[in-house]
């Protein structure tokens, strides 16, 4: 890990918006740029700005993260709309954009959505996560990591793969791959097996 990528773990690690809007002003405000600065800007605005209510504070990347799992259970009659989705959520994360940065931009695109990822998992861990039975029985914890390796798959390689976006998706199918491993060394193979699962469907 490079000294500039070392330097911004303070704000990748951060998942509130506010405290984070704090840590990026004054680590541009600190430099150097390495070359990344404007587009971690362009980030965070495309991901906290409520176009209709500046004033309201919202996560549209996270409102992703459930949006792109709706998308995958969308039915053939509605593909056409599916597409137009998915490619707006792609516009939403700024992947095109990330291009003109090249590695740097790349880099901070990634380490951007695993902080996204990660406080959707954080979710996952509450009492009301996919609770069964009308919503009166929680899940236990052994079905909430397998309902959460499915969602991770269905966000991700699931859904690109459905509408051939993977290639366009990869630094997100990355991210969400890596953060799901990264907490729980079983995750891995169930998330492996539930994908063989679903290629013999």
């Amino acid at each position: 890990m490079t000294e500039q990528n070392i330097r911004w773990n303070e704000y990748y690690r951060e998942s509130q918006p506010a405290a984070r809007k704090r840590v990026l002003e004054r680590l541009l405000g600190e430099g150097p740029d390495d070359g990344a600065d404007a587009f971690r800007k362009l980030l965070y605005k495309s991901r906290y700005t409520d176009e209709k209510d500046p004033g309201n504070e919202v996560d549209l990347f996270l409102y992703e993260c459930v949006n792109l799992i709706q998308i995958f259970h969308m039915g053939r009659l509605f593909r056409k709309r599916a597409q137009k989705e998915l490619a707006m959520t792609g516009q939403r994360f700024c992947l095109e954009a990330a291009e003109q940065y090249g590695p740097v931009g790349e880099e901070a695109l990634y380490r951007e959505l695993r902080n996204t990822v990660k406080r959707y998992f954080r979710t996952c861990t509450s009492s009301g996560y996919r609770r069964g039975t009308f919503g009166l029985v929680g899940s236990s914890a052994e079905e909430k990591k397998r309902q959460m390796v499915k969602d991770a798959w269905e966000m991700s390689t699931g859904v690109t793969r459905k509408y051939g976006r993977e290639d366009a998706f990869r630094v997100w199918n990355r991210a969400v791959r890596e953060e799901l491993f990264s907490g729980d060394p079983e995750a891995e193979q169930l998330f492996r097996d539930y994908e063989a699962k679903q290629a013999d469907h």
